[in-house]
């Protein structure tokens, strides 16, 4: 089943935000089967309490921690918000995820 998961992983130009009902936190979408997504949760943000991503420092996987739950998830699309949110990422958040992905 683990490698099923990798085939369904798009190219990261592809990746989208939505809001993830069951947790309600926003959800960055990597990839996409005829029924379900696959996604990483955005975590929310202790003061504010808002979702959102630290795009001033890069995601580091070691020590730091990062406010994207690095372990890849499915969900069923009916529990995904129908709008893509908007958010910027920095191109190096980006390239260690899809390094971590691989």
């Amino acid at each position: 089943m683990e490698n099923n998961k990798k085939l369904y992983i798009k190219n990261k130009k592809w990746w989208h935000v939505r809001k993830y009902y069951k947790s309600g936190h926003a959800a960055l979408i990597v990839g996409e089967s005829t029924e379900n997504y696959y996604f990483l949760n955005i975590t929310k943000h202790p003061p504010s309490g808002y979702a959102h991503i630290e795009t001033k420092k890069p995601i580091n996987l070691g020590k730091e921690k990062s406010y994207i739950r690095l372990y890849l998830q499915k969900g069923t699309k009916k529990r995904f918000s129908k709008w893509k949110m908007k958010y910027e990422f920095a191109k190096e958040d980006l390239d260690k995820i899809d390094i971590y992905l691989k």
